[in-house]
């Protein structure tokens, strides 16, 4: 199973929805300021240019998101455990609140909403310094 350094992160968990695949899985866990900040990293830059490239390394289109996001506390880590969870609520569910894409975001007080353009912008050019 996968997991961290940090022990915050609790020990690693694998979702369902990979079984089988287990072995073609990547994961990740982390923690972004906002939305903006997540997003630079996701669709610009070097991430932006493997995404570009995933069909090289992956043949088969996932049935589920590659990702789930939810909004956290300022002084709590999310876990592994409560990251499969989520990820599995949202293949069940669908985008809400609890956890959602970066396609269908929510805002931390649960309302739809849509990534600020100049605030991307900034966060990549502070990441080409």
């Amino acid at each position: 199973a996968g997991g961290s350094a940090d022990p915050r992160w609790g020990p690693g968990a694998i979702p369902d929805l990979v079984a089988g695949k287990e072995d073609r899985a990547v994961q990740t866990l982390s923690i972004w300021k906002d939305l903006e900040a997540v997003g630079a990293f996701a669709y610009q830059g070097k991430h932006s240019e493997a995404l570009r490239r995933r069909r090289d390394w992956f043949s088969e289109r996932a049935s589920y998101s590659d990702h789930a996001a939810w909004w956290i506390p300022r002084d709590r880590y999310p876990t592994w455990e409560e990251a499969v969870e989520r990820h599995q609520y949202l293949a069940d569910h669908g985008p809400t609140a609890q956890v959602f894409t970066l396609r269908s975001p929510f805002d931390r007080n649960g309302d739809p909403t849509t990534f600020e353009p100049a605030k991307i912008n900034a966060y990549h050019k502070k990441s080409r310094k």
